[in-house]
């Protein structure tokens, strides 16, 4: 489910407020729930679903990619305890200590892997970089040879040889063949 999956009616979404309670829909139902018992927390996380969405980076290419990649794969362990029920917000605190040590644990690893994920990337986009210089490099190395082959067809043309000798001549000598006198 996207971000902007969750109706035009819901809370915090764009230009809106929240839904009576008693419109009937249960996912509005659910945020307003929500909203008051971990008041902001369906809005950050709406941004952070926005945030990782595909092309929500401004078009910047893959420099903008592997930004976003490096910023996902910052992990929040502050893990909201808030309960309408005060019996439940010790239940939700008193878990929240005894796995902290556990979620420092893997969001160590997942940061660690992200790392990898971004270095990955940057080291494959500047190889595609390099490779495009090489291509272009390329492209006008071969413009240059077919100028280089125009001047020596209409050169030989002008001598008064063969109509088709120098062309066969010049093809093979760009082979590297035995005519590479091109």
């Amino acid at each position: 489910m996207s971000a902007g999956s969750l109706g035009a009616g819901s809370p915090g979404a764009a230009g809106s407020g929240p839904v009576p309670a008693g419109s009937g829909d249960p996912l509005a139902a659910a945020e307003d729930r929500l909203e008051q018992i971990a008041p902001g927390y369906l809005a950050r996380v709406r941004a952070a679903a926005e945030a990782m969405s595909v092309g929500a980076h401004g078009g910047g290419g893959v420099a903008a990619e592997v930004a976003a990649v490096r910023e996902a794969g910052k992990f929040d362990l502050d893990v909201p305890t808030r309960s309408a029920t005060p019996a439940v917000s010790y239940v939700k605190a008193g878990v929240k200590r005894a796995t902290s040590w556990y979620l420092r644990y893997l969001s160590g690893q997942l940061e660690g892997f992200a790392a990898a994920v971004v270095s990955l990337a940057e080291a494959t986009a500047s190889e595609l970089d390099r490779l495009e210089r090489v291509a272009a490099g390329r492209d006008r190395e071969l413009e240059e040879l077919r100028a280089r082959l125009e001047r020596l067809e209409a050169r030989a043309g002008g001598a008064g040889g063969p109509a088709g000798g120098a062309e066969g001549r010049s093809a093979v000598g760009l082979a590297g063949g035995p005519a590479g006198q091109g």
